[in-house]
């Protein structure tokens, strides 16, 4: 009998309607199948949890080892979850494999739901489904936050060549000038994980998997100090007894006014600096590696005994005097140049505004976030100048009884691990920026030689200490 075409038509489409509730019945039914050899096979159900570091380490530059010696909570958009790509591997040192290791498979979650807030809040995965039958087996699980699906460019690298890889940019920012409205910001796994594919492979049991993930950059705050927050800014400042503006288009100068003090006395001495510009000095533009990587500070003399000793997704150790001990390993660590090196924007210096944040053991002590900087480490250097990652600050130094105005820039390269304050440029990761840690520096003083001072204070896990300018 022949259909009418209309029937046809109708017929196709009912069919269309059914297939996929007939594809998914079938998954569901098959929990396993005979494989090669006659080894069960699955079609595996997964499910990732994500715990994406909701308190951040917050280096005072000086402590040594793992996590500076104190946290900052994260502000939520630095913690938010948009998308992830999972991979799994078969390899028994996990993480720290060998680098011809097969990425076995991959998932992509286009979507994750937030549970819960604050420290406890966690993101999870919808049941993402292998249509690949999965072997039983126990599996390493290395996930990519927010890079969107490189499901497809990751399964067919080496576990070598994902943990090499850079070709991921560490956060979006929409103005380029505006710290605060940088997000999407990638993170990596903190921690080998492993998941056992054990059983059935059904609806009935979803594999179950807890990832924490870390930023892959790094922060910078600033604070012009605790006594300047308020009375020591001047919105429209005539820097000379006579109204004389130094600004060439005639309008005073925004700054902060700091009276300078002798440096063993502490007295005021009749000099003053007006602090009106602060600026990011080398920024790493380069790639940031997938995975983060340390080395014992004694292997890094030359690259083939750098790789042959690197661990990977390993803790930062310290010796007794609380000194770096490793080394955090980035690209070009022995051969980096001033090529991909840039500046940051030049700030005009102003009130810290609703986006401040408050050091929590001085409400007076006021920071606002001055970049967001990728991972930049090096070897020892006996002078820091054309790598490590500072700021600048500009402004005008006045002597005592003159009314005459001296153009006047401080640098300083920010510190990781220098627990002493030491002279020596010597010590294992003195200078750097590592992924997933917060940088806070605040001016505290101007001495009589118009320097201003490092003082470094002791982190506390639950209370908010920062490093002292």
């Amino acid at each position: 009998m022949r259909l009418p075409v209309t029937h046809i038509f109708r017929l196709c489409r009912l069919l269309l309607l059914l297939l996929p509730a007939l594809v998914v019945a079938s998954a569901c039914d098959k929990d396993s199948a005979a494989g090669e050899g006659g080894a069960p096979e699955y079609n595996t159900y997964l499910q990732i949890t994500l715990h994406t570091g909701s308190m951040i380490p917050a280096s005072r530059g000086p402590q040594g080892g793992e996590n500076g010696d104190g946290s900052l909570e994260a502000i939520e958009r630095e913690c938010a979850v948009y998308n992830a790509t999972i991979l799994l591997y078969k390899d028994a040192n996990g993480i720290n494999g060998n680098d011809g290791t097969p990425i076995s498979y991959t998932f992509y979650a286009p979507t994750l739901t937030k549970v819960g807030t604050g420290s406890t809040a966690y993101y999870q995965t919808g049941v993402l489904h292998s249509f690949e039958p999965i072997a039983p087996a126990t599996y390493h699980v290395l996930v990519i936050v927010n890079a969107g699906d490189l499901s497809d460019v990751l399964k067919s690298k080496t576990l070598g060549e994902v943990r090499d890889y850079t070709g991921l940019t560490p956060y979006q920012q929409t103005d380029p000038n505006d710290p605060n409205t940088a997000g999407r910001f990638v993170m990596t796994s903190a921690y080998d994980a492993t998941l056992a594919v054990t059983g059935a492979g059904g609806m009935d049991n979803i594999k179950q998997v807890e990832v924490t993930v870390e930023r892959m950059a790094a922060r910078i705050d600033f604070s012009p100090g605790v006594s300047y927050e308020t009375s020591g800014y001047h919105g429209g400042k005539y820097l000379d007894a006579e109204n004389t503006p130094i600004q060439k288009d005639g309008t005073p100068v925004p700054c902060y006014e700091y009276a300078v003090v002798n440096e063993e006395t502490g007295t005021e001495n009749g000099d003053y600096f007006y602090l009106t510009h602060i600026q990011p000095l080398n920024l790493w533009q380069g790639g940031t590696y997938l995975t983060k990587r340390v080395c014992d500070a004694n292997r890094i003399s030359a690259e083939n005994i750098l790789k042959a000793h690197l661990v990977y997704l390993g803790d930062e150790g310290k010796n007794s005097l609380n000194e770096a001990t490793d080394y955090v390993v980035s690209p070009d660590f022995l051969t980096r140049t001033t090529t991909n090196y840039t500046a940051g924007t030049r700030q005009a210096v102003k009130p810290n505004t609703a986006l401040s944040l408050t050091d929590q053991t001085d409400p007076n002590l006021k920071y606002h976030i001055l970049t967001y900087a990728r991972e930049n480490t090096f070897p020892a250097l006996s002078n820091p100048t054309s790598f490590a990652t500072g700021l600048q600050i500009d402004g005008y130094y006045k002597k005592s009884g003159t009314d005459s105005y001296t153009e006047k820039s401080y640098v300083y390269h920010i510190r990781h691990a220098d627990p002493n304050n030491s002279n020596s440029n010597s010590l294992a990761m003195k200078y750097g920026i590592v992924r997933n840690n917060v940088y806070r520096v605040s001016i505290e003083r101007v001495t009589s030689l118009g320097v201003i001072m490092i003082e470094a204070q002791d982190w506390i896990t639950v209370e908010l200490p920062d490093i002292q300018m």
